[in-house]
């Protein structure tokens, strides 16, 4: 007689995301997304080596999601955060 296993499904982790965007912050780009023609789909968040000072911080507009890019919602606004940074559990920055 033959029997099944059902697969034990664990309940995803909720992804924190390395930066974080006040309620002002995310009105703030979503109105400048809204009057950009076309709109674009999020905002890209990421890091950029920067000579002697280190990493400095990148932001821009994107029409889509990277390959190894995590996606994050913060209240409808699409957030792509790139993979060096996602990857950094030290660079956690609020934007305000």
């Amino acid at each position: 007689m033959a029997t099944t296993t059902t697969p034990e499904v664990k309940p995803q982790e909720k992804k924190t995301a390395p930066v974080s965007l006040t309620p002002n912050a995310i009105a703030k780009v979503k109105q400048i997304m809204a009057q950009q023609n076309p709109a674009p789909a999020g905002l890209r968040v990421g890091v950029v080596g920067g000579g002697c000072s280190g990493f400095s911080y990148s932001m821009q507009f994107e029409n889509a999601s990277g390959l190894m890019d995590k996606v994050f919602d913060m209240d409808g606004l699409k957030v792509y955060v790139d993979a060096t940074l996602s990857a950094s559990r030290d660079s956690v920055f609020s934007i305000s």
